[in-house]
């Protein structure tokens, strides 16, 4: 079984549910917000480039690539925190005085808001789908 296949990675497998974590390497003081199907199995590969990185924690979304840009957003705005390049794909450098756990925390609370709104949209849709329906059968007893 390839990577792509164990992570749920690869075209078109972006959208649906997963997890949005957060990684530290500790050597360089940096932190990585991504999403997978499988984390234990991403960490995994990154360890094998960077050997002192460790799993903070993981969160479940219903959007997965939606609420890492959340995570990603909340994180960049509450401690300030920028990617360290352009080409750094979901790496962020730590401040001064934040923690690890504080970029798992804030990814934690936006994840849980966007999982919120999604799942206040899905609701309010069946609401307008179920009065459609309704309408529909009253019209045809008529």
């Amino acid at each position: 079984m390839s990577y792509n296949q164990m992570t749920g990675a690869g075209a078109g497998k972006h959208h649906g549910p997963g997890f949005v974590y957060v990684m530290e390497d500790s050597k360089h003081k940096q932190v990585k917000i991504g999403y997978s199907r499988a984390p234990k199995v991403r960490v995994q590969q990154i360890q094998r480039d960077r050997p002192d990185t460790k799993l903070v924690g993981i969160t479940k979304a219903n959007e997965m690539n939606r609420a890492e840009t959340a995570a990603q957003h909340a994180v960049e705005k509450h401690h300030g925190m920028k990617k360290i390049a352009r080409n750094a794909t979901d790496w962020y450098r730590l401040p001064r005085g934040v923690t690890s756990k504080d970029v798992q925390k804030t990814k934690r609370r936006a994840v849980y808001s966007h999982n919120r709104k999604i799942r206040n949209r899905q609701q309010q849709y069946n609401k307008d789908y179920l009065s459609i329906f309704k309408r529909l059968v009253d019209k045809k007893r008529r």
